[in-house]
């Protein structure tokens, strides 16, 4: 993300991201307002998609973003330099924890720096697993057993 920095932060802030299928197309942009820092959730949020093109390149949507942006007063600005991930929302479009179903392009690389995700690789057989379950015993990063004793 780019940051002006002539002076200090001055808040309001506006942010804007693109979201897209793959790296190379955003089909959807997210403009978010933060008027204080350290804050995780933004004050104000729009979002804008397009079917066709780029919405980092449409004219009319740079337009609403620079009209949101002052309706909030926003003192500075930060833009992603990049697609950041896919356009469609864990939890609400998909189920949390799991890849995006319409952009397997994201499944396999990091959404920020778009380097490939390198899973490591298992320490244990399934059938290992299961048996340390059907068991009840656990077993720790250290190989000690996760069991409670009673005293």
């Amino acid at each position: 993300m780019k940051v002006s920095r002539k002076n200090s932060p001055r808040y309001p802030i506006g942010t804007s991201m693109g979201y897209g299928p793959d790296n190379t197309r955003a089909t959807k942009l997210v403009a978010a307002v933060f008027n204080r820092p350290g804050q995780e959730e933004p004050d104000a949020l729009r979002r804008w998609f397009v079917d066709t093109g780029d919405a980092r390149n449409e004219p009319a949507i740079a337009a609403e973003v620079a009209a949101f942006f002052k309706q909030y007063g926003v003192k500075k600005t930060a833009v992603s330099d990049r697609i950041t991930g896919c356009p469609h929302e864990e939890g609400v479009d998909y189920p949390m924890g799991r890849p995006c179903p319409h952009c397997p392009f994201w499944a396999s690389i990091d959404r920020f720096t778009h380097e490939p995700i390198v899973l490591p690789a298992p320490t244990r057989s399934p059938e290992e697993i299961l048996a340390e379950f059907v068991n009840g015993k656990r077993e720790t990063a250290s190989g000690s057993s996760g069991e409670r004793r009673r005293s």
